[in-house]
């Protein structure tokens, strides 16, 4: 056997490959045969990849460990299903390193045996695979290679008489291209068509993986594939995602900043731009290893602040323009970001995001500006959910601009922005669904809250808040119709509120809500309008003060402790037609279930939660949900007053200990999941304080 060793400039050239990943060498090796070791580092093969070769035993099913080229671990085990064992012979056109390659074998077997090598652990992703399947002593030999997960032509039948010199495609080894799936095996399947099969060895070039790591504090020279081998530019992830459209289906993001200097693209063009079907999520801590473990509401930061020379600011912080195959069929997602300083307001069709597709979700968009569109502007098949739009500034659509009939909105907090012509908090040219979003405290010329015009401005709002936005007409909803046919503005179960404008003559109803053609075309079932004066098609709709938490005051600053969940008593509360729930297409929660009932309301509190001091006169298939944005939590269980009477006595104490000796659920006070002497210091520590904060 001869003893193989690598100088530290080797190691380190290859380690400092970009691309090295999981890549390896295999031969399959008779040990004390002719051919009694692997070639040496220096043989490129016919991948043309140096490096490391694994001495697998031709012999053995594995478990077998595999190194990579540079001789470092790697995640990746070899087994092998079927074959016949291992075979040696000496042939003179194989010399040289090529010798040790091709001399030895893992016998498959006479025809229609199979043998199936599994390398499991892989990174998921593409791999170039080559593999050795001749038999030097054998004309007629014939192996058929099938690697399943190849867009490669599959199978290739290879073998035939043994070629001098290099190795020839087709005759000594098949070449695929293949993806690992999640599961992470790279599985090669080979059958005897002729002769004997045989299998020599194995060559897998990493080429992109399926999931990207970016950190802006990462150690030079990382290739992606994992958090200690993170990228350090988010541009570079996205320029790989681009090159590799069907094999990339993620990226993973800490928490950053990143500014939009993004190659080749300079100046004002500079931006994010994210055009391939990957999801890109933010906001980690570069330690997780499910999406699950993500910190909540911590964003990665990209910034647009000055990239255009003289103090201007790109035109567009993110361009997010998804094209190609879909992944699972799910559309892709922008997730997890805090998206600031775009736009340059001086005719330029700017701001923050610029979508054309996609899901937009778990965001934070501040501080843009543009003409249509000073946060967001929305085109296409765009959905935008669980995000807070605030502070941006446009001509139209201070918050969000929406074009065309294919969006929707869901489930977002749009307030503090500002239009000065139309929309301070959104604007719509056509039918745009919102549902269980909150919008406050914008202001605009006309249309402070939401604004549209159009042929087909005809949206759909369903358990919205619209309050305490202004402007100099119309404050809280304006919706010019264009061409006088049927259709209008259609509300469920919103609450529109509070909203005003300094026009003397507007009244309270058209200050809140105001349609060209009313009353037709425009419908309101279970919503609360103030100003409202009765009378169909507004079935079950109030004048009645929602009774908010702690609302905004019109002309106020914005804080972001506004609070618009309805209190004890309100007229919102277990009131609205819960019909009008639609699903978590979008899986606002990120649980995976796309099929249950939307489970949270604005605040990321559960739906259809009951208020024991209410009535429960909603109607649908339960009367439980709340009207607008907000519903009504549950107080917390306060453990001092363990009997619920009103009162903190001896009896909580006797209630306690009972429930606590009999190991009954609701003496876990402390909500640990067990029943212990920690449930007796929580209530104790409450009792003696006499309540709970």
């Amino acid at each position: 056997m001869r003893l193989l060793t690598a100088s530290a400039a080797f190691a380190a050239a290859l380690i400092g490959g970009a691309a090295c990943g999981q890549s390896m060498n295999i031969d399959f090796d008779q040990a004390g045969g002719i051919a009694a070791t692997a070639p040496l580092p220096g043989y490129a093969g016919a991948a043309g990849q140096t490096g490391r070769w694994n001495a697998v035993d031709a012999n053995s099913n594995g478990p077998v460990a595999l190194t990579g080229l540079a001789w470092e671990p790697t995640t990746a085990v070899y087994r092998r299903v079927g074959g016949g064992g291992a075979y040696s012979q000496d042939n003179p056109n194989s010399t040289g390193e090529a010798h040790y390659l091709f001399d030895d074998i893992i016998d498959v077997g006479p025809v229609g045996a199979v043998a199936t090598i599994r390398l499991e652990g892989m990174i998921p992703g593409l791999y170039e695979v080559f593999t050795y399947a001749i038999a030097p002593d054998s004309a007629a030999g014939r192996t058929s290679v099938f690697v399943p997960g190849s867009s490669s032509p599959n199978p290739q039948v290879i073998g035939g008489v043994m070629p001098a010199g290099e190795p020839v495609l087709g005759i000594t080894h098949a070449r695929h291209l293949a993806t690992v799936a999640a599961d992470g095996i790279l599985a090669v399947q080979a059958t005897t068509t002729a002769g004997f099969g045989s299998l020599n060895g194995m060559q897998v070039r990493f080429i992109a993986p399926a999931r990207l790591y970016v950190n802006a504090d990462a150690a030079p020279g990382g290739d992606g594939t994992s958090w200690s081998k993170a990228l350090r530019e988010l541009h570079v992830a996205s320029d790989i995602a681009r090159a590799y459209p069907t094999v990339i289906r993620e990226i993973w993001v800490t928490s950053g900043p990143f500014s939009t200097q993004f190659p080749p693209l300079t100046g004002r063009a500079s931006s994010f731009h994210f055009t391939t079907p990957a999801s890109i999520y933010g906001g980690f801590l570069g330690t997780e290893t499910t999406l699950a473990e993500r910190p909540n509401r911590i964003y990665t930061s990209l910034s647009g602040a000055g990239v255009g020379g003289g103090g201007l600011n790109a035109d567009w912080v993110v361009n997010f323009a998804p094209v190609g195959a879909l992944f699972d069929g799910q559309l892709p997602v922008l997730d997890g970001f805090g998206i600031i300083f775009g736009g340059n307001n001086d005719g330029v069709d700017g701001g923050g995001v610029r979508m054309s597709g996609g899901v937009l979700r778990n965001c934070s968009i501040s501080r843009n500006r543009g003409i249509d569109g000073g946060g967001v502007r929305m085109s296409g098949f765009s959905f935008m959910a669980d995000c807070f739009v605030h502070s941006n500034q446009a001509v139209r659509g201070g918050g969000v601009y929406v074009t065309g009939n294919n969006a929707l909105i869901t489930n977002c907090r749009i307030a503090g922005n500002t239009a000065w012509a139309n929309g301070g908090g959104v604007y719509l040219t056509g039918f745009t669904p919102i549902q269980h979003s909150v919008v406050y405290l914008n202001h605009a010329a006309a249309g402070g809250g939401i604004a549209g015009a159009g042929p087909t401005v005809s949206p759909a709002l369903t358990n919205c808040t619209i309050a305490h936005n202004s402007a100099e007409a119309f404050g809280g909803l304006y919706f010019v119709d264009t061409d006088g046919a049927p259709g209008g503005p259609a509300l469920f179960n919103t609450i529109v509120w509070g909203n005003a404008d300094t026009d003397p003559v507007t009244g309270t109803r058209r200050a809140n809500i105001e349609y060209s053609a009313w009353p037709l075309g425009i419908g309101a079932s279970y919503c609360i309008i103030e100003g409202f004066a009765g009378g169909p098609p507004f079935v079950g709709t109030i004048v009645a003060d929602p009774l908010f938490a702690a609302p905004a005051v019109v002309g106020g600053m914005l804080t972001g402790s506004e609070d618009y969940t309805p209190l004890p008593g309100s007229p919102a509360i277990d009131s609205a037609d819960s019909n009008r729930l639609r699903s978590d297409e979008f899986d606002i929660d990120r649980d995976g279930d796309r099929l249950e009932l939307l489970p949270w309301d604005v605040r990321r509190n559960p739906r259809l939660v009951d208020d024991p001091a209410i009535a429960d006169t909603g109607a649908g298939f339960v009367g439980t949900l709340d009207r607008g944005a907000v519903e009504r939590q549950p107080e917390p269980f306060c453990p001092a007053d363990f009997n619920q009477d009103g009162g903190i006595d001896g009896a909580d104490v006797d209630a306690f200990y009972a429930a606590w000796e009999n190991g009954l659920p609701q003496a876990d006070v402390n909500q640990d999941g067990g029943i212990d002497g920690a449930d007796v210091d929580t209530f104790f520590a409450a009792w003696e304080a006499g309540g709970c904060p």
